[in-house]
């Protein structure tokens, strides 16, 4: 889970104190201001990661909520991972557990994700060739069954790599990312969708003003 806190109250402009205060609760003004910011990153991720892997990213946005107090508002990126596209880092495998699995591109698409190793047929795993490149323990490559007619495994099946087969994922101990910071919008933007609705909210006031009885 990410957090984008989008505080108001210490940044806010001379017109926008006046909006606020000419509402009824400020905890209004900041849930809708936090529901156009959230829907600007939401828009922003559709249309920036528009790519053959779009399964992850449209989870991403559609995951996207927001909560909000009467000081500041807070988005809310609920899809795992967010954070680590956003600043970089490295994820190691845990003491114990299964090696991180990168697929290639060969790997086929399924409701935009690439699929799981544990959903492909049957893969023959190769050792890395020494030197390796940092964390690269070998590769999971399209395997065929076999039943051995001869030596100590005569009639027991296996599993062997598939000639020609397909290259489809690195077996890593860990692995390194750099920051990417498309993944949100720019701040300019996410200040420009508040900013877009406290203008309506201004403009509104401004004609419920107008058009009240004079008493």
């Amino acid at each position: 889970m990410y957090l984008l806190n989008v505080q108001i109250e210490d940044t806010a402009t001379g017109a926008l104190r006046r909006t606020m205060a000419r509402l009824d609760a400020a905890g209004e003004l900041h849930d809708a201001m936090g529901g156009a910011v959230r829907k600007a990153a939401a828009d922003h991720l559709r249309t920036t990661k528009n790519s053959p892997n779009t399964g992850w990213w449209g989870r991403a946005a559609r995951m996207i909520s927001h909560t909000a107090t009467a000081t500041e508002a807070t988005v809310i990126f609920n899809q795992r991972g967010v954070a680590l596209r956003f600043h970089g880092g490295t994820v190691r495998q845990k003491p114990g557990g299964p090696l991180l699995t990168v697929p290639f591109e060969t790997v086929p698409i399924v409701d935009g994700t690439r699929k799981a190793a544990r959903m492909m047929g049957p893969l023959k795993f190769l050792p890395a060739r020494r030197p390796a490149r940092k964390g690269v323990v070998g590769v999971l490559v399209e395997g065929e069954h076999f039943t051995p007619t001869r030596g100590k495994n005569k009639g027991q099946q296996g599993t062997r790599a598939k000639k020609g087969g397909q290259l489809y994922y690195t077996l890593m101990t860990e692995t390194t990312h750099d920051p990417d910071p498309t993944v949100l919008p720019t701040t300019e933007e996410l200040l420009a969708a508040a900013a877009k609705f406290v203008n309506s909210v201004s403009v509104l006031l401004a004609l419920t003003a107008s058009t009240r009885p004079h008493q």
